[in-house]
């Protein structure tokens, strides 16, 4: 009675092997790809977000303002803020915070202490830590014209 080979052809080994193998690392990669992803995303809007604060203070520190002038002023530091804020992908005026403060100081000069927040979504819920996140920014500028 012949005899009949039950063993793999050769090779078939080490493909069933690698495939097991990247199956068991592939989750692995997947995760750290995306946690680079989400890390740089965060990164990037918190430097965003800071850089606003900065260009709202500063615009506010170069432009006077006067009793009368002083709610358009506040409007033209947010529109400053803002303006930086466009960079952002997907950014959302209507989620963007805005306090503007007048620091009194000695005459004829005073400090403008811009608070900026925005909210940060990650793209993935990972464990353990929140999906959403408010950064917030502030600077405080001396004025630089009387």
């Amino acid at each position: 009675m012949p005899r009949i080979d039950l063993r793999l052809p050769r090779g078939l080994h080490r493909r069933a092997a690698t495939a097991l193998e990247f199956a068991v690392i592939l989750p692995v990669l997947l995760t750290l790809v995306l946690g680079c992803v989400d890390f740089g995303r965060f990164a990037h809007t918190y430097i965003v977000v800071t850089n606003a604060a900065r260009a709202g203070a500063s615009f506010a520190t170069v432009n006077p303002y006067t009793a009368e002038t002083y709610s358009l002023w506040k409007d033209c530091v947010r529109d400053a803020v803002e303006q930086e804020m466009t960079g952002l992908n997907r950014f959302d005026a209507e989620e963007l915070a805005v306090l503007t403060t007048v620091i009194a100081g000695t005459a004829p000069q005073w400090d403008a202490q811009v608070e900026v927040s925005y909210p940060f979504q990650t793209l993935i819920d990972w464990p353990g830590l929140p999906n959403s996140i408010e950064l917030r920014q502030s600077v405080v500028m001396r004025t630089i014209r009387p």
